[in-house]
């Protein structure tokens, strides 16, 4: 997904390893399948690792 298609921004908590959430962009299209609590997969290095979506917020323009 290109930057400019990133409309939305869900900060998530991985599973595993990290002791504070990532944050990841989406676009409008995705945003009624992520909800707070949501576990989704998203990319880390080479590899994808389960997270719970922490929060949600418009990316700032």
């Amino acid at each position: 997904m290109s930057p400019h298609e990133q409309e939305l921004l869900a900060e998530i908590q991985p599973i595993a390893g990290f002791n504070h959430p990532l944050t990841y962009g989406y676009s409008l299209k995705l945003a009624p399948l992520i909800k707070v609590g949501s576990i989704v997969r998203i990319p880390l290095g080479p590899r994808r690792i389960l997270g719970v979506v922490f929060s949600l917020k418009p990316k700032d323009k």
